[in-house]
């Protein structure tokens, strides 16, 4: 009875319950030549067992578990990563970064100034560019434990595969060709797109298979300006706070103030 006192005990302690600040070791990289805590951090996603962040020289650190490759680094030299080390083999200037529990995907500027997508894990650590037919820029990007997605500029939506290696060409999705997106967030077991006028649409993804439902309009969100999912909930900022001119309420107002100030003249 002590010892399972004591180990719970010790598992409760090892609970991180607070925020807490991630500083590094006071080592240097071996690629970059500087520590950790000297990195001005400006973006940063995780999973279940690893995270990635993004800093603003444009490199990618990585730390966690590597049980896929998720961390960029080999998976039978390196199979845990305590603190943030620099991911070698990525072609470009990171910018932002999205994580599932396998994969990792990390939104690059090339050298033409063009935007791409690295993808590294789920059994191969090496970065590789997912291929897209499109050439407007990439705005938005989420990375799921089996289907990841991306929107561009223009609003078109494409969605691949996480997971099979040899799949690294998205496809664009011709559901809804008049709506243009704006972004997009995935999870283990759905997925749901910003449209610009503030709709929004999801669709269910099975995890076995890779295949996606149909789209359907999320019933009760309007104007919404964010969104944030997981499997189980969902939430959304609405811009509720403006009235539109037009409304009936904004025609009384401005009538009751024009009385007042005619009142006041006489």
């Amino acid at each position: 009875n002590n010892n399972n006192n004591n180990n719970k005990e010790d598992d409760s302690s090892s609970m991180q319950m607070f925020p807490r600040r991630i500083f590094g070791d006071d080592k240097r990289d071996p690629i970059s030549r500087e520590t950790f805590k000297e990195q001005r951090i400006v973006d940063a996603s995780c999973g279940n067992a690893h995270a990635v962040v993004i800093d603003s020289k444009g490199r990618c650190w990585s730390f966690g578990l590597n049980g896929t490759g998720q961390l960029g680094f080999q998976i039978d030299a390196i199979s845990r990563v305590k603190f943030p080390r620099v991911v070698v083999g990525i072609e470009g200037y990171c910018l932002s970064a999205s994580c599932s529990d396998e994969t990792t995907l990390v939104l690059v500027r090339k050298n033409n100034n063009t935007k791409a997508i690295v993808r590294f894990g789920s059994g191969d650590c090496k970065p590789k560019q997912i291929r897209c037919s499109s050439r407007s820029a990439i705005v938005s990007m989420s990375c799921g434990n089996t289907i990841s997605a991306f929107v561009c500029e223009n609003g078109d939506l494409y969605r691949f595969h996480s997971k099979k290696l040899d799949d690294c060409e998205a496809q664009r999705v011709d559901e809804f060709n008049s709506v243009p997106f704006v972004s997009c967030t995935m999870t283990n077991s759905r997925g749901c797109v910003l449209a610009r006028n503030g709709d929004c649409y999801e669709f269910e993804v099975n995890e076995r298979s890779g295949e996606c439902s149909v789209f359907s309009r999320v019933v009760g969100v309007k104007r919404a300006t964010s969104i944030s999912i997981s499997d189980k909930h969902a939430l959304s900022i609405s811009n509720w706070t403006e009235p539109n001119s037009n409304w009936p309420e904004s025609k009384i107002i401005r009538e009751k103030a024009r009385k007042e100030e005619e009142e006041e003249e006489e």
